[in-house]
């Protein structure tokens, strides 16, 4: 039988998810072209769910990197354009009818990132910002209790008169050529083989660790070739408690019980001297509970990294990756926290 891991894992997490996105106000990133060229116009498109009525809905936007504001379709900081309802569709599963609103945002010069927030309200009733509830967060925490065998969260996430603030860039960035044909070969670094004469360990569950290292897959890199492979993906290989290593405490070096930072270094120069391509896997949602920042965070209310991470008042306390305790989600929309990780 098959399995979808996450979100989607069984059919009430699925009806969950497609309900949720059918509720409040949804953007979604919908836009159109999804990666515009300086100078192109670009369509955005936001949803309407069931369980809100508006009569109007606006755009408000800045070109200078500061965060856009607006209330009932008059910008307080940036500019605004009015969105106009283009349709009305029934949704059986969500059982009522979600509309659809469009606007255009004008093109603009290479590099200049636009950066826009979208409301929608009718009458005197209160605006609701896009997006809204957070689907994402939403079926994550359902996820989450059922994996934990917990009963299913009844109340929907996030501050409808808050939403969140979406980002375009225009540029001429275009994929390399290499990666359109490349023959890319994953590597589960624990799994794949121990290397250095090293035997596998002993392992008596799925988490333990296995014995895979970096060089075991340097020992491997000929077999490798010889399948035609043009490109390795590694899992994680930053410092990491656990065999995936998604859960990383140090970004700066390579988890000594992989081979280290030596190893990794070898491993790269051995693959391109075989013309093969090194990919690796950066963890950009979140960390381990173990790394010092979330230490600070979770201990200090008052640390200057608490905002780094989103704390409530679920079972676990924190926003995580899917529930687990062990990967607490960085909060992007924390402007150190998003420089941090592009650092």
């Amino acid at each position: 039988m098959d399995f979808i891991f996450g979100t989607f894992a069984t059919d009430e997490l699925k009806m969950i998810h497609h309900r949720t996105a059918r509720r409040g106000v949804q953007h979604g990133f919908d836009l159109h072209p999804r990666d515009p060229q300086p100078g192109q116009a670009v369509t955005i498109t936001v949803q309407i769910g069931t369980d809100v009525t508006a009569s109007a809905a606006a755009c408000y936007y800045t070109l200078d990197g500061s965060p856009p504001q607006g209330q009932r379709g008059i910008a307080v900081n940036g500019q605004v354009i009015r969105l106009s309802k283009v349709d009305t569709v029934w949704d059986t599963v969500a059982w009522g009818y979600v509309t659809h609103w469009r606007a255009e945002i004008p093109g603009q010069p290479e590099g200049v990132v636009v950066r826009y927030r979208i409301g929608a309200w009718d009458g005197e009733g209160p605006e609701v910002f896009a997006d809204w509830p957070d689907v994402q967060d939403t079926a994550e925490k359902a996820a989450g209790a059922f994996f934990s065998g917990k009963p299913l969260p009844q109340t929907l996430p996030g501050d409808p008169a808050r939403g969140q603030t979406f980002s375009i860039h225009f540029d001429h960035f275009a994929p390399p050529d290499w990666a359109r044909h490349a023959v890319i070969y994953q590597v589960f670094v624990d799994r794949f083989y121990p290397g250095n004469g090293r035997e596998w360990m002993k392992a008596e569950k799925l988490s333990d660790f296995f014995g895979g290292t970096l060089w075991g897959v340097r020992d491997r890199l000929d077999y490798i070739a010889d399948l035609g492979v043009t490109c390795l993906w590694l899992s994680p290989t930053w410092v990491s408690p656990s065999h995936h290593g998604y859960d990383i405490v140090d970004h700066d070096h390579v988890e000594p019980r992989l081979g280290g930072d030596e190893a990794l270094h070898t491993l790269v120069e051995a693959a391109h001297a075989r013309g093969l391509r090194v990919l690796l896997d950066l963890v950009c949602n979140h960390v381990s509970n173990d790394h010092p920042i979330f230490q600070d965070a979770y201990h200090n209310p008052r640390s200057d990294y608490r905002q780094w991470f989103t704390f409530d008042d679920s079972a676990v306390g924190y926003r995580t990756f899917f529930g687990a305790a062990t990967m607490p989600q960085i909060n992007m929309n924390t402007p150190a926290a998003r420089q941090w990780m592009i650092n």
